[in-house]
């Protein structure tokens, strides 16, 4: 075999994992076959031998961000003050390795290829959701809407609202099969409303009214300051009268005054986090069912599915990890919104508008329900990868300014 065969080979793999490992961090298929946990190991392995030949490069770019490494540490050495230290040591392993493997994202691919990555998965998880919806209704169909090829339809909802802001996007690029995009955004769009999850309806109309705003930023001043005040007035009218017919717009949604039930299981994760603010019970440990330290909530809730999370990222993390943790990841995050939005108004495509739009989503999402530090979490690989990538930029700005201040040696010569 040639040398130039070998590279395309090698090419190619390297593609076909990175899909496969992008398409099961969806969590696509999980209910289908028992081994699919099997298959999600083997390629999770696999796609980790993409960092060893470069792991000096890697160590570079995981480097730029102190926040994430100190949160990676919490979430490690959290086993040590849980009950279930071997468990919480194995998931806290699994978090290290969707964390590392948004590392080679960033390392390897910039922050357009990434969107294009994401966008490619998520629309083949669009289009196999649809397939399985139509033709195979006994696992497409869930009670009250649709799930596709994933376990439940707030999951469908979730990463079809995060289609949206994708196609969103790069429908108004300026690629030659803008079309493409349309299409996989209004295909997105149709998901996200059989999926029936009344979270996903709810962020993907803040979404859209968010992603005008921000565009308005780029705007001359004598456009944007009428626009902006007009989307304030709007936005402020519309707030005021949802707060005074709440219970007529949550009768709409499907849902009463407690949000179906998810203010009760708040009140209960904030007792249970007041009995250990600081460290938390350790990292993927506490919702295990009966007989496990959630046992508590889940008697005083009922809640019918069962809980997993809860049911707010920030709550969730702070259960999870204490205050230690929660602000750490907080001050890491707010870190990054002055970089999305100087990488937004320094660029002169909509793709710049990529981390400012997806750090939103995050915060408004985990409102809800819970992304941040997911385990096997499409969305947590992508954060950190976009994280990096914002890191990365300011530090290329940092040192292209330092060496245009720095006074060339034929000036100095001449002086």
């Amino acid at each position: 075999m040639s040398r130039n065969n070998l590279l395309c080979l090698l090419w190619l793999a390297e593609k076909s994992l990175m899909f496969l490992r992008l398409l099961l961090l969806t969590n696509a298929f999980f209910t289908f076959h028992p081994k699919m946990k099997a298959i999600y190991f083997a390629v999770y392995l696999l796609a980790m031998i993409l960092l060893v030949p470069y792991w000096q490069q890697n160590l570079r770019v995981a480097a730029r961000s102190k926040h994430l490494w100190v949160l990676m540490g919490i979430a490690l050495t959290s086993c040590l003050w849980s009950n279930q230290p071997a468990l919480g040591l194995r998931r806290s392993i699994m978090l290290l390795g969707q964390t590392l493997f948004g590392v080679y994202l960033a390392r390897r691919y910039s922050l357009k290829e990434q969107l294009h990555w994401l966008a490619w998965t998520l629309s083949i998880s669009a289009l196999f959701s649809l397939l399985f919806a139509i033709a195979l209704p006994s696992y497409g169909l869930q009670s009250g809407g649709w799930r596709g090829i994933f376990s439940h339809r707030n999951t469908l909802g979730r990463l079809m609202c995060l289609s949206v802001v994708v196609f969103l996007i790069l429908s108004r690029s300026g690629q030659k099969h803008r079309w493409l995009a349309r299409a996989g955004l209004a295909l997105s769009v149709f998901m996200v409303w059989r999926s029936a999850s009344k979270t996903a309806l709810l962020v993907l109309v803040l979404v859209i009214a968010i992603f005008f705003i921000y565009n308005a930023l780029r705007w001359h001043y004598i456009l944007a300051v009428p626009y902006l005040l007009l989307a304030a007035l709007v936005g402020g009218g519309l707030a005021l009268l949802l707060a005074e017919n709440l219970e007529i717009f949550l009768g709409i949604l499907g849902k009463n005054i407690t949000f179906t039930g998810r203010a009760r299981v708040w009140e209960e994760v904030w007792l249970k986090i007041l009995q250990r603010p600081w460290l938390g019970y350790g990292y993927g440990v506490f919702w295990l069912g009966w007989g496990s330290e959630a046992e508590e909530i889940l008697i005083r809730t009922s809640w019918k599915d069962g809980l997993e999370q809860a049911h707010n990222g920030f709550l969730n993390l702070w259960l999870e990890l204490g205050l230690l943790g929660l602000l750490t990841w907080g001050l890491g995050f707010l870190r990054q919104i002055p970089r999305a939005i100087a990488y937004f108004l320094t660029t002169k495509t909509v793709e710049g508008l990529w981390p400012l739009m997806y750090m939103t989503f995050i915060l408004l999402y985990n409102l809800s329900e819970t992304t941040v530090m997911a385990r096997n979490s499409i969305f947590w690989v992508f954060y950190v990868a976009t994280i990096l990538s914002l890191e990365s930029r300011t530090d290329l700005a940092a040192q292209t300014s330092l060496q245009t201040s720095r006074p060339n040696k034929s000036d100095v010569r001449t002086s």
